[in-house]
């Protein structure tokens, strides 16, 4: 059912509709028929003039190469076009479940094959932690090595399955114990399995491995030893990694500006740590 037409002055990348569907409102995702073609945009903006609503839509993905048509009828998104329009084509064998589009029952993965480099960032308690213990929760699923520098201990939460499932996200508990192996200082993280004095002693192998996610948990360390106790492992990795002693792996650095931005530290153990992080990113 038709929720508004386009009208006044078009372009091929915005257009005006009137608003017919009261239930229609800003940032929700619309669709039109032009050239033979469905095209997806989004309500940016609504505002009334008189009895009437007007929604400003824009283009999201590929433009016409005319402008839209006044007249037009314009609909509610499908979720096809939502999914094409914002190249939502990975599949659940190819990719890594985050959760859903906002405010659709649209499930969202990101592709594995695409994943480089990946920064996540937001304000203090905007869920940048969580977010990334999802990403690691998929990669452990999908067999993929990871090792994750902790720099709070937070990550042991992998270890400990959540409460209740989640019908809205599909989701069931599940603990990932089995596949991790976590290092820390055991006086402060009584929970985690080896101490991480015996880091220096371990193979590359056995930090990073199928099937396996190695936590670094440096909660408690001073911050002279994190950097120390962190250069020396990813030195270690990095030469691992040039002579391919070991397979793919992600490497997760919590906090990052700890040891990837700029330190007042002249030290030449820091200095050499941000180095080397900076090779890895």
């Amino acid at each position: 059912m038709s929720i508004g037409k386009i009208e006044g002055i078009t372009s091929t990348e915005s257009f005006t509709i009137s608003i017919t569907d009261m239930n229609v409102g800003r940032n929700d995702y619309i669709e039109v028929e032009h050239e033979g073609k469905k095209y997806l945009l989004i309500i940016k903006d609504v505002k009334r003039c008189g009895n009437k609503l007007l929604g400003e839509c824009i283009v999201i993905g590929q433009t016409p190469k005319i402008p839209f048509s006044p007249g037009s009828d314009v609909y509610l998104a499908s979720s096809d076009t939502i999914r094409k329009g914002l190249g939502l084509v990975t599949t659940e064998e190819e990719g890594l479940y985050i959760g859903k589009l906002k405010s659709k029952d649209i499930m969202i993965w990101l592709p594995i094959k695409k994943l480089t480099r990946v920064f996540i960032v937001g304000k203090p308690g905007a869920g940048k932690s969580y977010t990334m213990g999802v990403i690691a929760e998929e990669l452990i699923k999908k067999g993929i090595p990871l090792v994750i520098i902790d720099a709070h201990g937070e990550y042991s939460s992998l270890k400990i399955p959540a409460e209740t499932p989640s019908e809205e996200f599909k989701i069931e508990p599940k603990s990932y114990a089995n596949n991790i192996i976590e290092f820390a200082d055991l006086t402060f993280n009584p929970g985690a399995d080896i101490d991480i004095s015996s880091l220096d002693n371990m193979k590359v192998e056995d930090i990073v491995s199928q099937m396996q996610c190695t936590i670094i948990n440096l909660r408690g360390l001073p911050t002279y030893e994190q950097y120390s106790i962190v250069g020396k492992l990813l030195k270690r990795l990095l030469e691992a990694i040039m002579i391919m002693q070991i397979p793919p792996f992600y490497l997760v650095l919590d906090e990052a500006h700890i040891f990837a931005g700029r330190s007042k530290m002249k030290d030449p153990v820091v200095k050499e740590t941000i180095e080397i992080v900076r090779r890895f990113a």
